[in-house]
């Protein structure tokens, strides 16, 4: 199963929606799929979908998901990979209307540089992504670290 979360702040994340729905018709995507999707107007038809969740039912959803597919908002990553699950992230971009500014490409940017997360630079680059997931390492998350929130807090400022 497939996960996708797009965060519970106030702006939209459709075209990450439009492509997974996209994927999943086109049979490119053959796992079900469930998603969170927040203040986003899209109304994916070929997938599961929750305006909201509890954190119980996130839990729930990423621990059974063999992938998650997410925002570039720390809370999602880190949650994800502290359950020790594989991550593609799609940063929201400011240019869409998906957030004020572009600091999840930056959040996005350091961890993929620290080899934790796969990043769909451009939304084109997800259907690779998720075809070869598997074939992805990424390494595996053990807990909290300071000096990686650190260096991420220093690289957005």
């Amino acid at each position: 199963m497939i996960f996708v979360t797009v965060g519970t702040q106030k702006f939209q994340f459709n075209r990450l929606l439009t492509e997974i729905d996209n994927l999943c018709e086109s049979n490119v995507i053959k796992s079900p799929v469930i998603a969170q999707t927040g203040s986003s107007s899209y109304e994916p038809k070929s997938f599961k979908t929750y305006k909201l969740l509890t954190q119980e039912k996130m839990n729930d959803y990423i621990s059974q998901a063999d992938l998650v597919i997410t925002h570039g908002g720390t809370s999602s990553i880190f949650h994800a990979l502290k359950l020790q699950k594989k991550v593609i992230v799609v940063p929201r971009l400011q240019q869409y209307g998906e957030h004020v500014d572009n600091h999840q490409k930056e959040i996005s940017e350091i961890l993929e540089m620290q080899g934790y997360i796969s990043v769909a630079w451009d939304i084109n680059d997800l259907q690779d992504l998720i075809l070869n997931i598997e074939n992805i390492n990424q390494k595996i998350y053990k807990g909290y670290s300071e000096m990686l929130v650190n260096e991420i807090k220093n690289y957005v400022k």
